[in-house]
């Protein structure tokens, strides 16, 4: 995908779903320097479907959007529905971690492995 089309891209879901010019700048800067969440990205873009070969400490894209997921029930308990009502933004927003995780994956792989947004029996023991 040419850099162009992908910046409009980027642009069109960023706006759609309320994120920031400086999430938009941060996010591309990012995306077009690391070859494997770039192919992830672009054919999350072709194909409304996740290719998950990047792999990071073991997680793919798709396992950070669960477990963002996950969380993101707690924010809509709270009608912060910005994730409720739109896909956009979870996936931006899951690709944005991965790229993180890329820099620094021990505090994301810890939150995975520690956390969830879900109340289940003997979670507070």
């Amino acid at each position: 995908m040419e850099r162009q089309t992908l910046k409009a891209r980027v642009i069109q879901m960023a706006a759609a779903c309320g994120e920031t010019e400086d999430f938009v700048r941060d996010f591309l800067n990012d995306l077009v320097c690391d070859d494997g969440i770039l192919e992830e990205f672009v054919y999350y873009l072709n194909e409304n479907n996740f290719l998950c070969r990047e792999k990071i400490a073991g997680y793919s894209v798709v396992d950070i959007l669960v477990f963002q997921m996950d969380h993101f029930k707690a924010t809509m308990d709270r009608a912060e529905n910005g994730m409720k009502t739109d896909g956009n933004k979870m996936v931006l927003r899951a690709f944005r971690t991965f790229l993180n995780m890329r820099k620094d994956p021990e505090p994301i792989v810890k939150a995975m492995q520690g956390e969830t947004g879900t109340d289940y029996p003997g979670k507070y023991n």
